[in-house]
């Protein structure tokens, strides 16, 4: 159980002085850490776990700066949550988070405005989750003679071939995805769609998903020429390599969502 701060290197800008230092910590597989707060001010921090030997986080604050990346692998999220900090940003992705085979339960970003944050993720389960809007850049995607899909897709801004199990999504994340299952997942929010480029957006989505596509519908606002279109999958999207973190789960409602 960690109750305090742990910091990786040292942004002098973002800490008051001092001198700059670069850290790069790395967990390997079969870390634990329950509780506390990680800070990465200056380098990496990199959650290395495998398919067997997972590294899990539970109610953990992970903090990243300006000058500073997380990236995972093979890593169970338990009511952790993400954040930008720091007073200072770049004109766009200041704080960088990769994501690759994880699972993350109850788990989510302080905000997702594209300024604070640059997200990839790949190959992930997003478990009981309820995600923020992402919010564009001002001055980029404001106005409808922009081109907001282009951005939308940028590689900082992808969530690719990942599953949602009962997640609360703002319209504006589900445009993020690209080849992804939503099961049992509910529209929390409307965004604006300020575009001269138009967007598709296909989704893999069970049997029973028409009010999913209807909410969709209804909570993508348009005002320009661009256009976003939602299209059901012929087939949910495979996975050739089904996560294999769901074991490591502890609760009903993870059993039952691996069963499905």
């Amino acid at each position: 159980m960690l109750n305090g701060t742990v910091q990786v290197g040292h942004n002098k800008g973002n800490h008051g002085g001092g001198k700059d230092t670069v850290g790069n910590v790395t967990a390997e597989a079969g870390f634990f850490l329950e509780g506390g707060t990680l800070s990465v001010s200056n380098g990496s921090l990199h959650f290395k776990g495998t398919a067997d030997q997972p590294v899990i986080l539970k109610r953990v604050q992970i903090w990243c700066e300006l000058t500073a990346v997380v990236r995972a692998q093979h890593t169970i999220f338990e009511d952790c949550t993400f954040h930008k900090t720091g007073p200072f940003f770049w004109g766009e992705y200041s704080s960088k988070w990769e994501f690759q085979d994880c699972l993350l339960r109850n788990s989510t970003f302080a905000s997702l405005g594209r300024v604070d944050f640059g997200v990839k993720a790949a190959r992930c389960t997003f478990l009981q989750c309820k995600l923020p809007q992402r919010i564009g850049v001002p001055g980029k995607e404001e106005s409808i003679d922009n081109d907001a899909a282009a951005l939308i897709r940028h590689e900082w801004s992808g969530i690719n071939d990942c599953d949602f199990f009962y997640c609360e999504l703002p319209t504006s994340v589900v445009w993020m995805t690209q080849g992804c299952n939503l099961y049992f997942c509910q529209i929390s929010e409307a965004s604006d769609f300020a575009s001269k480029t138009d967007l598709d957006v296909t989704l893999g989505l069970p049997a029973d998903a028409d009010e999913l596509l209807e909410q969709l519908v209804a909570s993508t606002n348009a005002p320009g020429a661009g256009k976003v279109t939602y299209t059901r999958a012929a087939e949910l999207f495979p996975r050739e390599q089904p996560t294999s973190l769901w074991r490591w789960l502890d609760g009903a409602s993870a059993r039952k969502s691996a069963d499905k």
